[in-house]
């Protein structure tokens, strides 16, 4: 089934989210960030963000901010009553990794890591 995406609130965040992509991969690439098997961005491995972690502490906030709020914007224009929003999550996991670049740290549903190639 597809999921509505197409509020202005959405419409909104996932601008906002657009604009952090290239940045973003810049640092998976450097196997520095990671995406979880819940739709989450993560500081993998904060030695090699060296003198820029604390930047790039808030840009993972801003990131999984926006993620959060998108995800509860999707479940309530789609009326999903899922608390924890494990569909949703779901959807936006598998696409996160895909889309990820060969560096990036990748959680699977056992909870273990692998380096996207």
């Amino acid at each position: 089934q597809e999921l509505n995406m197409a509020t202005p609130k959405s419409k909104e965040l996932k601008a906002r989210m657009s604009k952090r992509v290239d940045e973003i991969s810049r640092w998976k690439s450097k196997g520095v960030l990671g995406e979880t098997a819940d739709a989450n961005l993560v500081v993998k491995d904060p030695k090699k963000a060296g003198d820029q972690a604390k930047y790039l502490k808030r840009l993972v906030e801003d990131e999984n901010e926006d993620r959060d709020d998108l995800y509860t914007e999707i479940q309530e224009t789609n009326s999903i009553s899922d608390r924890k929003q494990t569909r949703i999550r779901k959807v936006f996991s598998t696409s996160f990794q895909k889309n990820s670049p060969a560096g990036t740290w990748l959680e699977g549903s056992d909870e273990n890591w692998t380096q996207q190639k």
